[in-house]
C-alpha cells in the first residue's frame, strides 16, 4: 500500500513539474534539439574522424598529409568549435528555463501555504514548511539537470553508438542492445525501492529541520529552564533517525550497484573480442576496434553513472518533493466557493445565525451549538468569560480562519462563505492577542494595514497609538528592523505597532483580542483615547480579561462553555449579584482576573 502511495505521489510530482516546464515550451524545444547537435559533434570529432585517420595509417605506404589528413584536421576544428557553441547555448537556455520554472514553483508553494487554514499551520512546524518548500523547488532543478545532462544525453549517446557500430559489427551491436535493455529494466525496477527509501529519508530530514527550528525559535525558553541537555537529546534522536534511514538507503544502493556492474564488465570484453575477430577476418577495418571499445567504454561509463547517480538523483528529487506534493494533493480546508462573487456590503453589521462549530480533533465536543449573536452597525461589544469559553474562536470564525459546520455568518448582509476571503477581511481590522510583526522596518510593519499609505499617514497612526514616543528614541527610528516576530520590541511596544496598523487600516469592523493586555497601566491610559477614536462609527468586538477596558461598551457578552450566559451594559451586569460577570469583577484587582 505504501509503495502505491509513494508511486502516485511521485507521478503527481512529475506532473506538476512538467506542467510548470511546458509553460516555457520554446526554451524546452530548443534544449531538445541542442543536445543532439552537441553529441553528434562530439562523436564525429572525437571518435569517427579519429577512426578514419587510423584507417588511413593502417593502409601503410606513402601518404600526403595535406591530402590524406588535411580534411580530417579541418573537420576536427569545425566540429570542436561546434561542440563549444552548442554547449554554451545549451547551458544558457537551460539556466534561463530553470530559473523561470523555479520562480513559478516557489510562488505556487507560497500561495498554497498562505491560503491554508489557521488549523493547518497550528499543526505544523513553520521550519518544516520552509524546508519542504525549499526542497520542492530545489528538487526541480536537480531533477531537470539529471534528466537533461545525464538521462537524455545517455539516450542520445546510445543511439549514436548503435548507428555508428551497426553497419560495422551488426552481431555485437545486437548483443549490446540486448545487454542495455536488460540493464535498464533491472535498474529501473531496483530504483522503485530506492524511491521509497529516499522518501523515508526526506521525511526524517524534514522532522529534523522542524525540531531544530522549534528549539532555535524558543531558545530563550531553553535557557530559562536550563533544558539544553534535554533539547540536545531530542535533536540527537532526530539525527539518529536520519542516519539510520540514510544507512538503509546507502546499503541498498551499494548492493544494487554491485549486481548491475556485471553486464557492464561483460560488454567491454565482448567489444574487444568481436572487434579483433572482425579485423582478423577482414570484415571491418582496424578503426572498428577503436570505435567499439571507445564507444562501449563511453556508453557503459555513462550507464554506470546512470545507475549510481542518475537514478539516485531522480529518486532523491522525487523523495524530497514528496511532502510538498502531499500538501498540494491534500484537501484544502478553507477555500473560496467556486461561485464566489464580489461582495456588496450594505453596512458593517455582523450576525452569527444559529451556528454550530467544533474543532477537528474534538468532533463530538461542540464548542458552539445553535449559537446566535447579532451586532448592529457601529455597535461596540465586549466579550468576556472564563478561558476556553469561545471568545477568541468567535473572532477566528468571523475572519474565516476556520469554517463553521452549520449555520451562517453574515457581514454586511453577505454570507461570508459565499464571498472571497479577501473581500471579507478587507472589512475588518484585527489586532490579535499576540501581535503579528514581520522582520521588517517599523514603517513597513505599520504600513501593512494600508500598503499605499504615505509617510504622513504612517506617522499620524503611530502618534495616535503612542508608538511614535518610543520609535523616536531608537537609533534608526522608523527604519528599525524589529527582528523575527518583533523579538527586538517589548510586548507593549509590539501591541502599539499592531494598534497603529489597525488605525491606519481604518476598516469598518474592528476586532481587538486582548489588544492592550501587554500594556502597563500608564501606557493603557495613553492608548484608551486612541482606541476610542478608532472605534468611532465602527462595529467593534473587544475581547478582554481586563474588564476595566470594556466598561463603556454598548453591550457586554458573557460567554461560558460556548454559550451566552449574560449580556447587557457594565452597570446592568454588576447588579446581578450572583451573575458570572459580577463574580469576575469581584475577583479582579487592578482590572485583571485572578485565578
Amino acid at each position: 500500500m505504501k509503495k502505491n502511495i509513494h508511486t502516485s505521489l511521485g507521478a503527481e510530482t512529475r506532473r506538476i513539474y512538467w506542467q510548470a516546464t511546458w509553460i516555457y515550451k520554446k526554451e524546452l524545444i530548443a534544449l531538445f534539439f541542442l543536445r543532439p547537435l552537441y553529441i553528434a559533434s562530439t562523436y564525429v570529432a572525437n571518435i569517427y574522424l579519429t577512426g578514419l585517420a587510423l584507417d588511413r595509417l593502417a593502409k601503410g605506404g606513402p601518404f600526403d598529409f595535406r591530402t590524406d589528413f588535411g580534411w580530417i584536421i579541418a573537420g576536427l576544428v569545425v566540429f570542436g568549435i561546434s561542440q563549444i557553441v552548442f554547449e554554451f547555448y545549451s547551458v544558457r537556455v537551460l539556466w534561463g528555463l530553470q530559473l523561470k520554472v523555479m520562480q513559478d514553483l516557489g510562488q505556487r508553494c507560497f500561495d498554497r501555504l498562505v491560503a491554508e487554514s489557521a488549523d493547518f499551520h497550528a499543526n505544523r512546524f513553520a521550519g518544516s514548511l520552509v524546508s519542504q518548500t525549499n526542497k520542492f523547488v530545489g528538487s526541480y532543478e536537480r531533477l531537470f539537470d539529471t534528466l537533461y545532462w545525464q538521462a537524455y544525453a545517455l539516450f542520445l549517446f546510445i543511439l549514436a553508438a548503435l548507428v555508428i557500430l551497426g553497419p560495422r559489427l551488426p552481431l555485437y551491436t545486437a548483443i549490446l542492445f540486448f545487454i542495455l535493455a536488460i540493464y535498464f529494466g533491472a535498474a529501473i525496477y531496483a530504483n522503485r525501492r530506492s524511491r521509497v527509501l529516499n522518501t523515508i529519508v526526506a521525511k526524517a530530514e524534514t522532522r529534523g529541520t522542524g525540531q531544530l527550528a522549534d528549539s532555535i525559535g524558543n531558545v530563550l525558553a531553553i535557557k530559562s529552564f536550563a533544558t539544553e541537555n534535554e533539547e540536545s537529546r531530542l535533536y540527537d534522536k532526530r539525527l539518529v533517525e536520519i542516519r539510520d534511514k540514510g544507512l538503509a538507503l546507502r546499503n541498498y544502493a551499494t548492493f544494487k550497484d554491485v549486481v548491475l556492474n556485471v553486464p557492464i564488465t561483460s560488454s567491454t570484453i565482448l567489444a574487444v573480442v568481436f572487434s579483433v575477430m572482425a579485423a582478423q577476418q577482414g570484415v571491418a577495418p582496424l578503426s572498428t576496434l577503436l570505435l567499439a571499445t571507445a564507444l562501449s567504454r563511453d556508453i557503459f561509463m555513462r550507464v554506470r553513472e546512470f545507475n549510481q547517480n542518475t537514478l539516485r538523483n531522480i529518486a532523491k528529487s522525487i523523495g524530497d518533493a514528496h511532502d510538498m506534493t502531499e500538501i498540494f494533493l491534500s484537501h484544502q480546508s478553507l477555500t473560496d466557493d467556486e461561485n464566489a462573487r464580489p461582495a456588496m456590503f450594505r453596512d458593517a453589521s455582523v450576525t452569527f445565525d444559529d451556528i454550530t462549530f467544533h474543532y477537528k480533533e474534538k468532533e463530538h465536543d461542540k464548542l458552539f451549538e445553535h449559537f446566535s449573536l447579532n451586532l448592529m452597525q457601529g455597535e461596540k461589544i465586549g466579550l468576556v468569560g472564563p478561558s476556553g469559553g469561545g471568545k477568541t474562536t468567535i473572532t477566528k470564525l468571523l475572519l474565516r480562519f476556520m469554517d463553521i459546520q452549520k449555520g451562517v455568518i453574515y457581514v454586511g448582509g453577505e454570507n461570508i462563505s459565499a464571498i472571497t476571503q479577501k473581500d471579507l477581511r478587507s472589512q475588518i481590522s484585527y489586532v490579535p492577542q499576540e501581535p503579528l510583526l514581520f522582520h521588517r522596518s517599523l514603517t513597513d510593519n505599520i504600513r501593512y494595514g494600508k500598503p499605499d499609505a504615505t509617510e504622513k499617514e504612517i506617522l499620524h497612526a503611530a502618534k495616535l497609538a503612542h508608538a511614535d514616543e518610543f520609535i523616536g528614541k531608537l537609533t534608526d527610528g522608523y527604519h528599525t528592523l524589529v527582528g523575527e516576530r518583533g523579538v527586538k520590541l517589548s510586548g507593549g511596544q509590539k501591541q502599539r505597532i499592531a494598534i497603529a496598523r489597525a488605525i491606519l487600516r481604518d476598516a469598518p469592523i474592528l476586532v481587538l483580542d486582548e489588544a492592550t493586555s501587554a500594556l502597563d497601566s500608564e501606557s493603557e491610559k495613553l492608548i484608551q483615547d486612541a482606541l476610542a477614536h478608532l472605534m468611532q462609527g465602527k462595529t467593534t468586538i473587544v475581547i478582554a480579561h481586563r474588564l476595566s477596558t470594556i466598561q463603556k461598551m454598548d453591550r457586554i457578552i458573557v460567554l461560558d462553555d460556548g454559550k451566552i450566559v449574560e449580556e447587557g451594559k457594565h452597570t446592568e451586569l454588576l447588579k446581578k449579584k450572583n451573575g458570572l460577570y459580577a463574580r469576575l469583577w469581584k475577583h479582579q484587582s487592578g482590572g485583571f482576573l485572578q485565578d
